[in-house]
């Protein structure tokens, strides 16, 4: 900064002066940019253009800039920025433009998750994607990513014949993604109504990938694919594979709902009947599950010719009635009806079922739909920014056992608790959703979730344990990745495990510049401190020292601790004279730093003037010219 300003008062520069202003200005940018200061980065880089004598270097700030941009979810002008980039001349950073290429892509993808109807969105980002793949890539892992984005597009687009095509070049392209792609492609496949095509893409998911993430979905998937083709023995032994090796799963009360149907499918009345009361057992208490399992049981009872069961359905449960309740309904459909109205905007539907919502539990204090209607009644509130009223509403559904919207209520609530600096109470909220969620998407989240809480709260043994969980999925971004390791080297390294600190606390160093890599280059240098090498704790302090860019309390904790090594080694002379520049030259009197230098300043003074204990010869002898 203090450069710029100096070449600024220069008033008629030379091309060398400017080719330093724009030097100086673009590693300010860059600076800027690897400590998170978007926008302080995006202001440098600006400057770039003011002498652009290195159209090379005017490029790059014009590419950094748009990516500041994209970091702050500025999609808009960090697409404008791209395409601003990509229209300079083609041999200027060729492998930035085809970031370029793939980064607006990723843009398209970001805005589109926020709008409720995002085909056009969805469009621009598979030409955004193919302009990239067109450009030869050589990142296997990015072009079998970009084939993912295309091809999820399309999905979503129900353009199932284009989104198969790119599913299959995932798989083909063998970059880590295969798993992700054949469960896709099978779901591609069911809504093309090719069964056993459908059937032969999960089974080879669960032969070739036994330990992928999707493997629940794909076993509860082929078991709905065998059942739909009336194959029902193969269907039954996938459902009773759900129910047995995912007992907590969100799917097992699905899977034993369908053992139930298949059994009164297969004229085995008896074990229908058996299955559907179990369920019922475990799950009626849920209105809608009664509703379901009881006209189960009604169907099986017509099977069965015997209609006086029937009847005797509404003596037993008394979610079924064969004349309904109308006072109930006319306070539930109507504000079913608010909620679900396609011709308001979403704003004046949730504003509209609010009132109506109320009365019904007004009315129905304990009615048959009050988990639905109070988590219904929380997305209106959430959607309308009364937050705290919705959260309040969502933990209310969660008090009853897991149903229809446990999953989702458990997801709002641990990220509200976390984003409100509340992680302690956020955890049981992701360990629920990390237990019932079938989704693989949702688990990883989960435990990347738990992860973060554990380590603000210092729970540093499942710190560690749920790092090593995120390491482990296949979809971790590199972010996320470093913020793992980070983790994992810092819970260890605090639990004295110093062995598994140390390669995770490297891995760090060796992959970010941001103030983590600081820190974990200082606990190495403790953990050697702490294990009696002073020699290679010495050394990682001078690596912290000469770390870029600089962060002064690692460099002043740095500093201590080479003074603890100095006076573990008797250098009292030398420890004086380190401890001595972190107590003249710090700044910052707040942080603690100066209260733990001048306790070790005190604890240096006792040593170095403590009584010297010279024990005196008993028999001195005086040697007098030599005799």
């Amino acid at each position: 900064e203090k450069a710029l300003i100096s070449l600024d008062k220069i008033p008629n520069k030379d091309v060398k002066l400017k080719t330093a202003y724009q030097l100086v200005a673009f590693n300010q940018g860059v600076d800027h940019y690897q400590k998170s200061n978007f926008k302080g980065a995006i202001n440098s880089f600006d400057l770039v253009k003011k002498y652009p004598v290195d159209t090379e270097l005017s490029g790059k700030a014009q590419y950094w800039t748009a990516d500041a941009n994209y970091r702050m979810s500025n999609f808009d002008q960090a697409i404008s920025g791209y395409r601003a980039f990509l229209a300079l001349p083609a041999t200027m950073s060729p492998g930035l433009k085809q970031e370029a290429q793939y980064n607006i892509g990723y843009c398209h993808v970001k805005k589109g998750e926020k709008l409720e109807n995002s085909t056009s969105e969805s469009t621009k980002a598979i030409e955004a994607f193919r302009s990239y793949l067109q450009s030869n890539p050589v990142n296997k892992r990015k072009k079998a990513d970009a084939h993912m984005r295309i091809a999820d597009a399309n999905f979503m687009m129900k353009k199932n014949d284009e989104a198969a095509a790119s599913y299959s070049e995932v798989i083909q392209l063998k970059a880590g993604f295969e798993d992700q792609a054949l469960y896709y492609l099978s779901r591609t496949y069911g809504f093309m109504g090719r069964a056993n095509d459908r059937i032969s893409k999960l089974l080879d998911l669960l032969s070739n990938y036994p330990a992928s993430d999707y493997k629940e979905r794909a076993i509860f998937d082929l078991a709905e694919s065998y059942k739909s083709t009336s194959q029902f023995d193969k269907a039954r032994q996938y459902y009773e594979q759900i129910v047995n090796d995912y007992p907590n799963s969100s799917l097992v009360l699905e899977s034993k709902i369908s053992i139930a149907d298949i059994h009164a499918k297969q004229g085995q009345y008896g074990i229908a009947e058996t299955g559907y009361e179990a369920v019922m057992a475990q799950y009626g208490s849920d209105p809608k599950i009664c509703e379901r399992v009881a006209e189960g049981l009604k169907e099986l009872y017509m099977l069965m010719n015997e209609p006086e069961r029937i009847e005797g359905l509404s003596e037993n449960y008394t979610c079924f009635k064969l004349d309904p309740s109308e006072q109930e309904n006319l306070y539930y459909i109507p504000a079913m009806q608010a909620y679900s109205d396609s011709s308001q905007t979403l704003a004046q539907r949730y504003q509209n079922a609010i009132p109506k919502f109320d009365k019904y539990l007004s009315k129905f204090p304990n009615g048959r739909y009050v988990a639905e209607v109070k988590f219904k009644l929380a997305n209106c509130h959430y959607n309308t920014d009364n937050e705290e009223l919705a959260i309040q509403l969502y933990k209310e559904t969660l008090e009853g056992p897991n149903g229809p919207y446990t999953e989702d209520a458990a997801i709002l609530v641990a990220k509200h608790l976390f984003n409100t600096a509340k992680p302690a109470e956020a955890i049981p909220y992701y360990i629920r959703t990390e237990s019932i969620t079938s989704k693989p998407e949702v688990k990883y989240n989960a435990r990347v979730g738990l992860m973060r809480s554990y380590f603000l709260t210092e729970n540093w043994a499942n710190s560690s344990q749920y790092s090593d969980k995120v390491l482990t999925s296949s979809t971790v971004g590199q972010e996320v990745k470093i913020e793992a390791y980070y983790c994992k080297g810092m819970s260890n390294y605090h639990l004295n495990r110093f062995a598994d600190a140390k390669p995770a606390l490297e891995w760090t160093i060796a992959n970010t510049t941001t103030e983590r890599a600081a820190q974990s280059r200082f606990a190495l240098a403790d953990m050697y401190f702490l294990n009696g090498n002073f020699a290679e704790a010495d050394n990682e302090v001078t690596k912290l020292l000469k770390m870029k860019p600089t962060y002064n309390y690692w460099i002043a904790k740095g500093l201590i601790l080479r003074t603890r090594v100095y006076m573990a080694q008797d250098q009292l002379f030398d420890a004086e004279q380190t401890l001595q520049s972190v107590i003249d030259h710090y700044k910052n009197q707040t942080d603690g730093i100066m209260d733990e230098a001048n306790a070790l300043w005190d604890e240096l003074m006792q040593l170095k003037n403590q009584p010297k204990n010279i024990t005196p010869d008993s028999n001195p002898i005086i040697d007098i010219n030599g005799q």
